[in-house]
């Protein structure tokens, strides 16, 4: 009896010292009742960008990939030769994109994400419709076996972060 107890108090233990990844949403009260048609993910999203286009597009969704972001706006740049966020949206909007995705990951020693960002912003108004925030997961030391078992990959990021924008948004 007095072994099961120990053993009992030791996987307490090592349970309580592990995590799993997490995701928290901030969405704009409305958000959910505007008819998203098409949807495009931003320059400079990255692998994360990436990742959550497949993920949309994997899910039926009409999303334009950051090269076809670009190349929809003809390669302007916000900022660059005084364009501005409005500007950049109207041509996005003149190309049928009804939101935009700009995503960062800030990623780890062992090529995984920490922790990642998406933004969804209404290319209408230029407002932000939904932030969502991805935390990856850990466990014990970091580098241990416990901590490589837990953490997830970006991939995994974009699935879980995506599940959420589809979710959440009438997306078409």
């Amino acid at each position: 009896m007095r072994a099961l107890w120990g053993v009992f108090v030791i996987g307490a233990l090592i349970l309580s010292g592990c995590s799993g990844s997490q995701v928290s949403v901030k969405q704009v009260p409305g958000a959910e009742t505007k008819p998203i048609h098409r949807i495009a993910i931003m320059p400079g999203s990255g692998i994360l960008g990436d990742s959550i286009a497949r993920e949309l597009n994997d899910r039926g969704i009409n999303v334009a990939t950051a090269n076809q972001t670009d190349k929809m706006v003809g390669g302007i740049k916000i900022n660059h030769l005084g364009v501005t966020a409005s500007q950049y949206f109207v041509a996005l909007r003149n190309k049928g994109v009804d939101a935009a995705i700009t995503a960062t990951a800030d990623m780890g020693k062992d090529g995984k994400p920490d922790k990642a960002d998406a933004m969804v912003m209404d290319t209408t108004t230029g407002e932000s419709l939904m932030d969502i925030n991805w935390q990856n997961g850990w466990g014990g030391y970091g580098g241990s076996d416990a901590d490589r078992a837990m953490r997830k990959s970006t991939s995994e990021a974009a699935q879980e972060m995506t599940k959420e924008l589809v979710t959440r948004l009438r997306l078409y």
